[in-house]
């Protein structure tokens, strides 16, 4: 939901990858081209910004630790600005795909007006099977849709746009994909790619929980009064229209070999409520265990506090997706290898490092913020706050935030390590491309919201352009 673009040296990367076309004066135009800002000072901004596009992008921060945590920043020298125009470097309160208070998917924003074309058809309940392809050409799609198999053909070509993981899964199954693993499971190798390979995420760390005097924060109770819902369904506005809690975001470069513009760390910041002892919402939101929670957040229930979560925009640690078994039901085997570069620990260390200094700024001191100095099971031997302390919790407690990519990698047709070529089509398979995160050849610095949509709107020209 967040709208953040990625720094632009992430698509100039792209194209010395041998991505022909995705450099970011290339893919600028189609950020662009949906973007409905409702922030009137970016929107003025046309070099990087747009209005009256199908996609409303709106402001959201909504209680005033939002503030805190801005003026926080900007003492230890961050600069408020627009990360998604000029530079990255600095902090901004977030904007996100919302209008009038509401989620603006992109169903809303893109399909419902497309609904009542003639050339266009949506099947709910169907679950693609596999890619029928006779000899080197995607000829039909198996589905199950309403419980019965059927065969859809088609007279052009077929999208595959099924997520990092869906789209590897959905290849492998119609025989695209690496050599062995399809032998190993008696699939008929029709073109030995390297699908499921490269896959990337970003990890974050909730170890900068911070507690603080004020009762500012969004909760259950407090979001579902008449006042606020009087307010969402009158104007749109309110605490309700909350992303999840998230205020504010910061980017940073902790590491000293990071390019000059680049960033390495971003940092999510929520005013958050630990939840009832009935919601425990913390436990539920971040999949930790009950004891876990018990003794690290069980005495922060029914309080308001700050959170403040390094996120690793730059992994150099990538994992596997690999088939389970044949049968399209069963979920794929999902390897992420998560922090099995030890340069991934460094660089969370120094992002948590960097966000500890937020401690001792005038802001933060406004509000008593204090850490959470709860010691976490299995990190006893370590004094609190070391650097083996830190690693140690990040080893345990590091989360990966749902932004997958790479697994169809993007690049030149003749580079080993690709599943499409620029075009996004599928290497060596006519009649077949991709369009989402997994072609991402590395993963952008930053949400993937908006770089996916982008995807979305430059495969749509390359189709309509017969390339």
């Amino acid at each position: 939901m967040l709208y953040v673009r990625g720094n632009k040296a992430d698509y100039n990367d792209w194209e010395r990858m041998g991505c022909d076309g995705w450099g970011y004066k290339d893919v600028l135009p189609y950020f662009k081209k949906s973007e409905d800002n409702q922030n009137q000072e970016f929107a003025s901004n046309m070099g990087h910004h747009s209005k009256n596009g199908p996609l409303t992008v709106s402001d959201i921060s909504v209680t005033s630790l939002a503030d805190t945590m801005m003026k926080a920043f900007q003492q230890l020298g961050y600069r408020i600005l627009d990360v998604n125009g000029k530079n990255q470097l600095g902090v901004m309160k977030v904007q996100a795909t919302i209008r009038k208070g509401q989620r603006w998917s992109t169903a809303k924003a893109f399909l419902r007006p497309a609904m009542s074309r003639k050339n266009l058809h949506v099947a709910t309940k169907a679950h693609v099977q596999k890619i029928l392809i006779e000899g080197k050409k995607a000829k039909s799609v198996k589905v199950i849709h309403n419980g019965k198999p059927k065969i859809i053909k088609v007279k052009k070509e077929i999208v595959l746009s099924a997520g990092t993981v869906g789209s590897a899964q959905l290849l492998m199954l119609s025989g695209v994909g690496p050599r062995e693993h399809l032998k190993q499971l008696k699939i008929p190798v029709i073109a030995d790619l390297p699908v499921g390979n490269n896959l990337q995420d970003h990890l974050c760390t909730d170890m900068l929980t911070f507690l603080v005097n004020t009762s500012d924060c969004l909760t259950q109770k407090n979001s579902e009064t008449l006042a606020v819902l009087m307010q969402f369904f009158l104007f749109g506005t309110g605490v309700s229209i909350s992303a999840g809690g998230i205020e504010s975001i910061a980017f940073s470069k902790v590491n000293p070999d990071t390019s000059e513009g680049l960033s390495d760390i971003q940092f999510h910041n929520f005013a958050t409520h630990f939840g009832t002892n009935d919601e425990r919402l913390v436990e539920k939101n971040l999949n930790i265990k009950e004891n876990v929670f018990s003794h690290m957040y069980g005495h922060l229930l029914d309080t308001c506090g700050v959170l403040i979560a390094p996120t690793l925009l730059r992994p150099k640690s990538t994992g596997t997706i690999r088939l389970k078994s044949t049968d399209p039901q069963d979920d794929p085997l999902i390897d992420p290898q998560y922090l099995s570069q030890p340069q991934d620990v460094e660089t969370l260390l120094k992002g948590v490092k960097e966000g500890l200094k937020l401690l001792e700024t005038p802001s933060m001191k406004s509000v008593s913020a204090r850490l959470n100095d709860r010691v976490l099971p299995g990190c006893e031997m370590h004094t609190f706050l070391s650097d083996d302390y830190i690693r140690c919790y990040i080893q345990h407690m590091a989360i990966g935030i749902y932004h997958p990519v790479g697994t169809c990698k993007m690049g030149k047709a003749s580079d080993k390590t690709s599943v499409v070529d620029p075009q996004l089509r599928v290497i060596g398979i006519e009649g077949l491309r991709v369009a989402d995160a997994s072609i991402m050849p590395q993963i952008v610095s930053g949400n993937t919201n908006a770089p996916c949509i982008m995807i979305g709107e430059k495969a749509s020209d390359l189709i309509k352009n017969g390339k």
